[in-house]
């Protein structure tokens, strides 16, 4: 369940709320604390002009982390909470009991304090650099699955064009056939040169055309009749010569 985080600063915090929501639960279930913190961001113009400022701390006896934002990166400000989160589990622990106030230069001064803070510079980066690497992996497999989808609409859109295409081309090809059937359409008799009508010539040869003139593929298709009607012109002469 996300944490109860509070805006003390005039910023927009709406993204690292955001990260913040979503890293808690995974710190809590890595560091093991059991009693739930409060994140308060803050702004302090004062600290954020000194290079060396307060960059966050924690009150052991509110379980309040305190976080500044002025003129830091938001990874920045994930890094300390992370930080803070690791001294908010020391002290679920029980290892803030009987502890006095805290003073500068605690961490050099203080064996035991020191090595808290060594822990919580260990386990805090580390565990921020787990989680947003998961994060990452997470948006890069969502992102690569994106894409994947994307492609393949892209190829079924082709596809689909090509398919409808084809099916015009086909459709067009029909139309062109039925409006412009070619000479001799008229029937296998006919496109044979067979003489149907008795007149000893084959069907189609004595017709001319509305417009006298004869295509250029009806000169190629009756140079053949032609002949044929040549020939059987010669053989009947023949016959009747051979007779006499």
């Amino acid at each position: 369940m996300p944490c109860t985080v509070k805006n003390n600063s005039n910023s927009d915090l709406t993204q690292i709320v955001g990260m913040t929501n979503e890293f808690y639960p995974y710190a809590k279930k890595q560091m093991g604390f059991d009693k739930d913190a409060v994140v308060v961001f803050e702004s302090d113009l004062e600290n954020a002009s000194n290079p060396l400022g307060k960059t966050a701390f924690y009150e052991p006896s509110s379980r309040s982390i305190t976080v500044y934002v002025d003129g830091r990166h938001p990874k920045d400000i994930m890094r300390s909470l992370s930080h803070e989160l690791v001294h908010h589990t020391q002290n679920c622990n029980g290892k803030f009991e009987n502890l006095g106030a805290t003073e500068e230069g605690y961490a050099q001064k203080d064996p035991y304090l020191r090595k808290m803070e060594e822990d919580a510079y260990r386990r805090g980066n580390l565990i921020f650099r787990d989680w947003e690497n998961q994060k990452n992996l997470k948006e890069n497999k969502k992102m690569k699955t994106s894409k994947e989808e994307l492609i393949n609409l892209v190829e079924k859109i082709l596809g689909d064009k090509q398919e409808l295409e084809e099916q015009e081309l086909e459709e067009q090809e029909l139309e062109e056939k039925v409006e412009n059937p070619g000479p001799y359409s008229g029937g296998e008799r006919q496109k044979k040169g067979v003489d149907t009508d008795g007149d000893g010539v084959p069907d189609g040869a004595d017709e001319e055309p509305e417009d006298g003139s004869v295509q250029e593929e009806q000169k190629v298709e009756q140079e053949p009749l032609k002949e044929w009607w040549d020939s059987s012109i010669y053989n009947k002469l023949l016959k009747e010569y051979t007779k006499r």
